[in-house]
């Protein structure tokens, strides 16, 4: 993914026959999905390809540190890295 690489919030996509497109498209989604926590932080970063999460997926806390990463292979995960742990 680099600049060019379309950015969405969760809330902009929706799934249909197990893919995931941006709400009023037909072409499965091939981008970035990022959500915030309240305080501004990165919560969540997914990267999908035609429509399957595709890549790392990172999960941050609230307070910016990472949390995990899972990364997909046409939308199956094949690796889960939990990095820190808060509790």
């Amino acid at each position: 993914m680099n600049e060019e690489t379309p950015k969405v919030s969760p809330d902009d996509l929706e799934e249909r026959n197990g893919l995931t497109y941006k709400k009023l498209t037909d072409v499965p989604f091939t981008g970035l999905v990022e959500q915030k926590w309240n305080n501004g932080q990165l919560r969540i970063k997914v990267p999908y390809k035609d429509g399957k999460k595709d890549g790392v997926e990172e999960e941050y806390y609230d307070n910016g540190q990472l949390n995990s990463k899972l990364t997909y292979k046409n939308g199956e995960i094949i690796n889960v890295d939990f990095q820190n742990s808060l509790f």
